[in-house]
């Protein structure tokens, strides 16, 4: 082998130290860079020298310059961020439902409603029961629960809106995304130029890597690299990206019980993405399961409370009999079966009293008739039937206003009303002689009728009978009924009570946060142990990298000194 030989070898050692520094320089200058994946330089032996029966070496060269990256450490990684994204959000939904209801301070639901029941029956301790201002304050606590039900429904309905938004913002980010990684496929592939390079484009491959993963904490995507270099993105088993080609995806609004939830599609196909995790699917979890999960409870319970309890009351009487009334509910039609009419809550087979205080003062009772089969069979009992029954009665005049209501009154000044012994429930059905309004948690309210201390009067704390004496009553045995209902056992609740179907709606949902706050918890610990062994494989340590620099400097400082030996020789065969 020639001087010439060797320098030649010198001379491959010295650019591949250059090389190998310029790589290792770059390392250190991104070691900060989100993203940035570690690269490295894959030396190989030069092609040997054959020098007669001698094979000789020439040093080293550089095969390739490629990311230190475990592939299936990657994918698992991506796939625990979608994971835990879905599980945070809802972890913090269940957490924004449990502020909502604030149930450990003294201003939640639980009080209002023991006040609300310990209110009626503070009116027991009141003279004769008549007190106005106790009665009154009755009637304001009533009003303060249905404010509170009011308000956690309208608040938990915003967190719903606003999970619903953020879905509908989403569509750009994932469009904008795709578009990112589809550029950067084609770049790659024309850089790399397909499987004939064993390099990688390093930065180009960085800003795609870092654009799948936010991809993927978004939607679960299945990630697999093509031979050309670029990627292919499914989900759902429908591709999302194919190299340099890509799916536009928007939002489709849907009704669910006449609220908007909107979904991703894609545009060509209107398919909609089907979502295993992902913040995406954390967050239509959120708002369709936790969010509106609650709602559904929370109307039922409130419905319960206004159906039960009206049922009880309706049957009572104020200190004075009804001159006239009016239904607060109304009907589709009054020719309509009674039990098909269009009211929230259909009355049952059975029948109510009407008791009437004539102009000569004695009380008569009249039985009104409620036909309801429950058998498939068409109610015969209509609401304009139910008029005309009332119309029988002596003293009493009944109508179906225009707008579907029911309208009793008296046919002279003197003649008062009241009801008692409903077994049908039209009466609360129908709202005659009600306290609460409404069928559930968005519209529950109070009977107009009862406003102002002048109309405390007409809190039906007494129980009329067919004597002389029913009317008008001072008794508080209603009163003593509706304080009971807050632990009486109800049929419609399968023996429970409102105050137990209550406890078990937040109790549900105090279990459900728990486990959804371990669950995060856990996926969040899973996810940290992936990142940081992903880290430790692809990410810049920099005594790593500085050990290997000086290893570089000492390599390229001898090769240096072989090249002045060799100058040296060089020297003194030219003197020769």
């Amino acid at each position: 082998m020639s001087l010439f030989g060797s320098l030649q070898t010198a001379s491959n050692t010295l650019q591949a130290m250059q090389i190998g520094l310029q790589v290792v320089g770059n390392n250190i200058a991104n070691a900060n860079t989100e993203g940035f994946i570690r690269e490295k330089v894959n030396y190989v032996p030069a092609p040997p020298q054959q020098l007669g029966n001698l094979t000789i070496g020439l040093g080293v060269q550089i095969d390739s310059i490629t990311q230190v990256i475990d592939e299936f450490l990657g994918e698992q990684l991506r796939g625990a961020t979608g994971d835990y994204a879905s599980a945070q959000v809802q972890d913090e939904a269940y957490k924004g439902i449990e502020r909502l209801l604030g149930e450990l301070g003294d201003n939640d639901l639980s009080t209002a409603l023991t006040d609300f029941f310990g209110s009626i029956e503070d009116t027991l301790n009141s003279v004769s029961g008549d007190a106005l201002s106790v009665r009154n304050l009755a009637v304001l606590e009533g009003s303060q629960l249905t404010s509170e039900i009011r308000r956690i429904e309208d608040r938990a309905k915003g967190l719903r809106d606003n999970y619903d938004a953020q879905v509908q913002q989403s569509v750009g980010t994932v469009n904008q995304l795709t578009e990112q990684i589809a550029q950067l496929n084609v770049r790659i592939t024309q850089v790399e130029g397909g499987s004939s390079s064993k390099s990688d484009a390093g930065a180009l491959r960085a800003s795609r890597n870092q654009a799948v993963n936010q991809l993927t904490e978004l939607v679960s995507a299945t990630v697999s690299e093509q031979p050309s270099g670029g990627l292919s993105i499914s989900v759902g088993g429908e591709f999302l990206v194919f190299e340099g080609q890509r799916r536009d995806v928007a939002f489709e609004t849907g009704d669910t019980q006449g609220e908007s939830a909107a979904e991703l599609v894609f545009v060509d196909t209107g398919k909609a993405l089907n979502l295993t995790s992902g913040k995406l699917q954390g967050l239509a979890a959120a708002r369709d399961e936790i969010v509106d999960g609650f709602r559904e409870g929370l109307d039922e319970f409130a419905a319960t409370l206004i159906h039960e309890f009206n049922r009880a009351y309706s049957q009572g009487q104020g200190i004075e009999g009804f001159k006239s009334l009016t239904s607060v509910n109304r009907v589709d039609s009054p020719t309509d079966p009674i039990d098909a009419a269009g009211l929230a809550f259909a009355p049952e087979n059975g029948q109510f009293n009407i008791t009437v205080l004539t102009e000569g003062g004695a009380a008569k009772t009249a039985t009104i008739k409620v036909n309801v089969l429950g058998d498939g069979s068409r109610s015969t009992t209509t609401l304009a039937g139910i008029a005309s029954q009332i119309n029988s009665v002596d003293g009493l005049s009944a109508s179906v206003d225009s707008l579907g209501r029911l309208a009793i009154s008296g046919q002279s000044d003197e003649v008062r009303f009241t009801f008692s012994n409903d077994s049908s429930g039209f009466l609360a059905s129908i709202g005659l002689n009600t306290f609460f309004t409404g069928s559930g948690s968005s519209d529950i309210g109070i009977n107009g009728e009862l406003n102002g201390i002048r109309n405390a009067s007409k809190l039906a704390l007494a129980r009329a009978s067919a004597t002389e004496d029913a009317l008008p009553s001072s008794s508080t045995e209603n009163a003593i009924l509706l304080a009971e209902m807050i632990d009486k056992p109800l049929e419609s609740l399968g023996g429970g009570s409102i105050i137990e179907r209550y406890d078990q709606l937040v109790n549900e949902l105090a279990q459900n946060s728990t486990v959804a706050g371990s669950v995060s918890e856990g996926l969040g610990i899973f996810e940290a142990t992936l990142a940081n062994e992903f880290q430790a494989i692809s990410g810049v340590n920099i005594d790593e990298e500085a050990i290997d620099m000086i290893s570089l400097q000492r390599i390229y400082q001898a090769t240096a000194r072989v090249i002045a030996t060799i100058q040296e020789m060089l020297d003194t065969l030219v003197r020769l």
